[in-house]
């Protein structure tokens, strides 16, 4: 992760989101990790923004980003998932790879589309509430849109001041 100094103005954020959408990472996720990691060494008040699909175990990020605010840091989450994950617009018998493991498996979309869109919204709306009781800004982003406009249009409401 990347560690930069507070600003007062926002035009530094954007130039940053473009290289995050090429990123591979070439292990399994563990974004709880450094989050704590993270929240241990920073010393000042600032704005700590997760840009993440977290997939991982959803009660760590949660207490990760919660340690955050007991430091008294600000935390905007942008939930970054792709269209298809969203939707599981498939039709046939797809082949499914795991990017992170290169795992595969074979599924009939039929078959698993109602338990799919249960698990990712059930996931959503326990990031969207969880976060929210909590204070932590969340935003779900679709990667059909452009993640520079979601990160402005977070940062222009009225209730953030930076």
């Amino acid at each position: 992760g990347t560690r930069r100094p507070a600003r007062s103005d926002h035009g530094h954020l954007v130039p940053r989101v473009g290289p995050l959408d090429r990123v591979r990472t070439a292990h399994k996720t563990n974004v709880a990790k450094p989050l704590h990691q993270l929240a241990d060494t920073l010393t000042k008040r600032g704005v700590v923004v997760l840009i993440s699909d977290l997939l991982d175990d959803p009660a760590e990020i949660i207490r990760g980003l919660k340690h955050f605010q007991f430091r008294g840091i600000d935390v905007i989450v942008f939930h970054v998932l792709d269209h298809d994950e969203i939707d599981f617009p498939f039709e046939r018998a797809t082949r499914f790879e795991d990017l992170e493991t290169s795992e595969e498996i074979m599924a009939v979309p039929g078959v698993v589309r109602d338990h799919y869109l249960k698990q990712i919204g059930g996931l959503i709306e326990r990031y969207r509430r969880e976060l929210g009781a909590s204070g932590i800004d969340y935003q779900l982003v679709d990667t059909s849109q452009p993640l520079a406009i979601a990160l402005l249009s977070s940062l222009s409401t009225p209730s953030r001041s930076l």
